[in-house]
């Protein structure tokens, strides 16, 4: 996956007599990237500790909050992945998907609040054992936000001198029943890692059966399963973010620009109001002045 910012801007000293004036260098690579990621990776673990799953704030155990304590490294891999968005490849005619993998990382696409509650998460740590398939069955409502699942787990390390460092290997398929389509990484024979996602972009509201085969397991073998989309009716609320120039508006942000361009207009207009009250008053009092030059004249007027 990529970072949502691959370059990050830092002070270099220009001379070490001057360590107070620093110039400005940009950097760029995976040193850079992985730090962004690792720091995701923090602010996921804080999600689950303090509480915010399922109800989208901050709860403690005793009142339902779920993996406080337990979370898996493996659920921490699959949220991270499941809130990578895919990106354009113009090279292949802009399908999305390139060589960087999963995608851009957006906390934002797969962690919920209660004030910012856009799509909805649905995380599920459990274990799956050979013969014993995994099933769920979930109801998208929505095609607003895209219909992303993903299984991650943490198998047993292989031997020495082994061709693949996988060893138990799990299968994904979603099945939809609306138009009766089916995704499967068993056919989709790209997948070979021990990550499985797929990214429905615009998914047909409806029933969606999702399951995990095994389909070679040592044993047993926890998995981790993250999916996120819109599966209820219900209100939803996002929070108003500006950049550092604007301001919170109505419904909108309102930039510095626009501010400059409501003063001037107004500042126009107050011009206009007062030159038409003057001009106003001007002419009354002109008419006032006529009027009374036309009683002297006809008192001057020489009655026959």
């Amino acid at each position: 996956m990529l970072s949502a910012s691959s370059k990050v801007t830092k002070g270099e000293t220009l001379d070490r007599k001057q360590l107070s004036h620093c110039d400005i260098t940009q950097k760029s690579g995976t040193s850079v990237s992985a730090a962004l990621v690792t720091a995701a990776a923090t602010q996921v673990r804080q999600y689950f500790k303090e509480g915010y799953y399922p109800s989208g704030e901050a709860s403690e155990k005793e009142d339902g909050a779920q993996f406080v304590d337990d979370l898996w490294g493996s659920t921490v891999k699959a949220i991270l992945i499941a809130g990578s968005q895919p990106l354009t490849d113009v090279q292949s005619g802009g399908k999305l998907g390139t060589s960087e993998g999963y995608g851009s990382l957006i906390l934002n696409n797969v962690l919920p609040f209660k004030d910012d509650n856009q799509l909805d998460l649905v995380v599920t740590q459990d274990k799956i054992s050979a013969g014993q398939p995994y099933e769920r069955t979930i109801e998208i409502e929505s095609d607003d936000k895209p219909l992303v699942v993903t299984v991650a787990w943490t198998g047993p390390e292989a031997v020495d001198g082994a061709l693949s460092p996988i060893v138990n290997q799990l299968e994904l398929s979603v099945h939809e029943e609306t138009f009766q389509r089916d995704w499967s990484t068993e056919i989709d024979t790209e997948q070979t890692g021990n990550v499985k996602r797929f990214y429905i972009l615009e998914p047909t509201p409806g029933k969606y059966r999702i399951s995990i085969q095994p389909s070679f397991v040592r044993d047993e073998q926890e998995f981790s399963l993250v999916i996120t989309g819109r599966f209820a009716e219900k209100e939803r609320s996002s929070p108003l973010c500006c950049s550092g120039t604007a301001f919170p508006g109505v419904g909108s942000c309102i930039t510095l620009d626009m501010i400059l361009c409501v003063v001037f207009v107004a500042v126009l207009l107050l011009f206009l109001i007062v030159g038409a009250i003057v001009m106003a008053v001007r002419r009354g009092n002109a008419a006032k002045e006529e009027e009374e030059e036309k009683k002297e004249a006809d008192k001057r007027i020489h009655p026959l």
